[in-house]
């Protein structure tokens, strides 16, 4: 079948679900309902969303302004997800484990999912629980590499989208699906660029570069409860050395199988449009890390989702290849130990996502470029 034959159309008679009701979740949240969707906000912690589930308004401010009316603030999932075209993921990535299950025995032929962001394995891993949980239904289950916006959620009903960044990269797995939503999520989303190796989108996790050894070596002042800028004032001249090292074993992982470096200024000049010649450079030069604090506890997403979601696969692919990690290591190993969970045993290894072999032979093998859709369809 073509290209054209296969495409997904979407008009606004479809919802749009967000699960999700965290920064990301409302930024999405916004953005789209700005765009006269009907969007379904799904919620998991009610506290959160009281406000919106009385007005269903949503206030955006930064980027753009404005407030936006939703047409459902629900924890209902099967309510939320029954009339929508895509569902767009928006929680931490330890917890799309338990949405995947939750949403699995609801899902139509068709629909499509995306994970914001996937961080590494993530659509492979949603998509694996489907087809064990529900294998008779054909959904598409994709990944971003990273989150759409810089943003923050500002108190009940409102958020401030300090960036939409200049360029995201996503992926569906298996690739092909990118021919059948690549036109719905450009008319959604034009910062978002399609690519076709799953591996792109997994293995260029840059979250996993940066928050976890920032947040593990600055653990003393946030147990404290010292409020700092995390990005301007948390990361020093001594912890971007870490940093460098945690993305020069990611790099040589990429390396080893044959795919093209991107690194971290790669990445930075791509997403931010901010060109410089050393970490440290970047950190400081990008606008919109100048004002977001750090945590407020040492027990946060930058450990419990970004290792184990972010560092652990990295791990595992060392181990897998024989490629030393000691930096990355050592930043799983004291992680679990701050937080008492086992991050090696839990996180996204080789064996718990069922990473398919075909995608670790493709990786034995040379790097294969960005397939054009046609080429997929042949």
């Amino acid at each position: 079948m073509s290209y054209n034959q296969e495409a997904m159309t979407l008009n606004r008679r479809h919802d749009i679900t967000i699960i999700g009701a965290g920064n990301g979740g409302y930024a999405f949240a916004a953005y789209v309902a700005r765009l006269g969707y009907n969007v379904n906000l799904c919620f998991r912690t009610l506290q959160h969303v009281l406000k919106l589930t009385e007005t269903k308004k949503i206030r955006a401010t930064g980027a753009f302004d404005g407030v936006f009316r939703l047409n459902m603030v629900t924890s209902n999932w099967e309510k939320a997800i029954k009339r929508s075209m895509l569902i767009l993921i928006v929680v931490p990535a330890d917890g799309h484990e338990e949405i995947i299950y939750r949403i699995a025995p609801f899902l139509k032929n068709g629909q499509s999912i995306l994970l914001n962001p996937g961080r590494t394995w993530g659509a492979i891993s949603a998509y694996n629980i489907i087809k064990q949980t529900n294998p008779s239904v054909n959904v598409h289950v994709g990944e971003t590499q990273t989150l759409l916006f810089t943003c923050r959620r500002e108190g009940a009903d409102s958020v401030k989208i300090l960036k939409i960044k200049d360029k995201v990269d996503y992926c569906f797995y298996p690739e092909a699906k990118n021919i059948t939503v690549k036109d719905m999520l450009e008319k959604l989303f034009p910062q978002m660029q399609p690519v076709y190796d799953i591996r792109l989108t997994s293995l260029n996790n840059i979250g996993a570069v940066v928050h976890p050894a920032t947040a593990v070596l600055n653990a003393g002042a946030i147990g404290r409860g010292h409020e700092f800028l995390f990005y301007r004032q948390g990361i020093t001249e001594e912890i971007v050395r870490i940093v460098e090292k945690i993305d020069a074993e990611r790099c040589a992982v990429m390396e080893h199988i044959g795919m093209p470096v991107y690194t971290f200024l790669d990445w930075v000049q791509d997403t931010y449009n901010v060109k410089a010649s050393t970490f440290l450079e970047a950190f400081q030069k990008i606008e919109s890390y100048a004002t977001i604090n750090s945590p407020e506890s040492v027990d946060n997403r930058y450990l419990t989702e970004d290792i184990p979601t972010g560092l652990v696969p990295l791990a595992s692919l060392g181990a897998y290849f024989g490629i030393p990690m000691p930096n990355i290591n050592s930043i799983i190993q004291i992680g679990s130990s701050l937080l008492g969970k086992d991050f090696l045993r839990i996180g996204r290894t080789i064996d718990n996502v069922g990473l398919p072999q075909a995608i670790l032979d493709r990786a034995l093998s040379s790097f294969t470029p960005r397939l054009e859709p046609e080429e997929l369809s042949s």
